[in-house]
């Protein structure tokens, strides 16, 4: 893909031998083939995004002028105002000086404990890290892991590079897990009220955090304290688990909706011929969403959607959305690229509209079953029913729609059967709704 980088010493990036790991701002990425040219967070020329440490207006914000940092890894070397924080394959084997500890500081207003790159990344996104966003990075957030049964926090840094078992009573990271929970629950109640949501929403998330984090729901003052203070008389325990699904078996419409509701964010899609297709070009970052207008019970969740069609020999991305913002364009994408883009099957996310490219990508067959599942703060990408990425982002803790999206695809690709699901917890101890 044709891209014009706003970053005047692209010129100076030099060749290097094994892993680098860099501190410093993200590209804006522009797409001269694009007449919309709208532009879209992406790594440094020749690098892999790692984590993203930017507050969430930083995040919001379209560029040229790059906010916040990010930590990217790449075989070459990055000049400044990028800072080399370690090199070598293993990043818990990484050594942290105290120069690099310093420079940190500057780039994040942190100054974080540890002796190798795992540690202070992990002593970022717990101790370092503002549940709000507003002034650092939220921070990691647990998941269920299926295999063990129990909850986890996870940093994966290219791979899975640490993981700790969670526990609401005693983790020291319990308040600022408590706070993005409240703040998630506030919003929620705030959706109900404006009617972008059932009435029963806040009690179903209520009730998949109760088993999630293995509290007694026949004891509120166990869960309660999830919810904030001044809400806490009203809440109540509603049964969860939520699967939706759309098979699109209907006449041809400019409407898609069809089995569910479906909202058009950007209004460019049609159902023809039973399937999905996107009428119009857009610019790149301009995700064309469609949220299906019912929502799951968690923000712990999988959004899938099958690419049917199309000719892969074209600039264009599709794919499932999860963490889909009721009432703005905020959630992440499973992307599936074109030929012309490298038939990449790449996360993106989009806070307030903003796009930033995550993870590394793969390549993969851009036909099939496409898959984002959210869990945590563990994000994860699946084609045809494997896995392919999984990858760290604590961005979006909100969003408990689905859908999906097109940039730029030109009428050129298919949809057809999408599903969402909420993920499953830990088995509950006791089934009982509080009046």
């Amino acid at each position: 893909m044709k891209k014009l980088l706003l970053f005047v010493f692209l010129l100076g990036i030099l060749p290097a031998h094994g892993q680098n790991y860099y501190l410093g701002p993200w590209a804006w990425s522009l797409d001269v083939l694009d007449s919309e040219a709208q532009g879209v967070w992406t790594s440094p020329p020749g690098s892999q995004s790692l984590i993203d440490l930017r507050t969430l207006p930083e995040q919001g914000k379209p560029g040229p002028v790059a906010e916040g940092v990010g930590l990217f890894r790449t075989a070459l070397v990055l000049p400044p105002p990028y800072t080399l924080v370690g090199q070598g394959a293993d990043p818990s084997q990484v050594a942290i000086t105290n120069g690099v500890r310093n420079a940190w500081q500057r780039a994040t207003g942190y100054s974080p404990s540890g002796t190798t790159l795992t540690e202070i990344l992990w002593d970022q996104l717990t101790n370092g890290a503002d549940p709000t966003g507003m002034t650092g990075p939220k921070p990691l957030m647990p998941k269920f892991d299926t295999t063990v049964r129990e909850l986890r926090l996870e940093l994966h840094i290219g791979s899975l590079t640490r993981s700790e078992r969670f526990d609401l009573a005693t983790s020291p990271l319990r308040t600022k897990v408590e706070a993005v929970l409240q703040a998630t629950y506030r919003d929620t109640v705030e959706d109900v009220a404006a009617l972008r949501a059932q009435p029963d929403l806040p009690g179903k998330v209520l009730d998949f955090w109760a088993e999630k984090y293995r509290l007694d729901k026949s004891d509120k003052t166990q869960w309660e304290r999830l919810v904030p203070q001044e809400m806490r008389d009203t809440a109540v325990l509603v049964p969860h688990q939520t699967t939706i699904t759309e098979s699109w078996d209907c006449a041809d419409s400019g409407d898609i909706s069809c089995d569910l509701t479906w909202t058009e964010i950007v209004p460019t899609h049609s159902l023809v011929g039973m399937e999905v297709l996107n009428t119009n070009s857009g610019g790149a970052g301009v995700a064309r969403s469609a949220r299906a207008e019912v929502d799951l019970s968690s923000v712990d969740h999988y959004a899938q959607v099958e690419i049917t069609a199309g000719n892969d020999a074209s600039i264009q991305y599709a794919g499932p959305v999860a963490r889909l913002s009721s009432s703005e364009n905020t959630g992440y994408l499973g992307s599936q690229r074109g030929l012309l883009e490298g038939v990449s099957f790449q996360a993106r996310k989009v806070v307030s509209g903003t796009v930033t490219d995550l993870g590394t990508g793969t390549d993969q067959d851009f036909t099939g079953v496409k898959k984002i599942s959210a869990n945590g703060s563990t994000l994860a990408l699946s084609h045809g029913g494997s896995e392919v990425e999984s990858f760290t982002d604590t961005a979006i803790t909100t969003g408990t729609r689905t859908g999906i999206f097109y940039e730029r695809s030109n009428g050129l690709w298919t949809l057809d059967n999408f599903e969402a699901v909420d993920l499953g917890g830990a088995a509950p101890r006791r089934v009982i709704v509080i009046p």
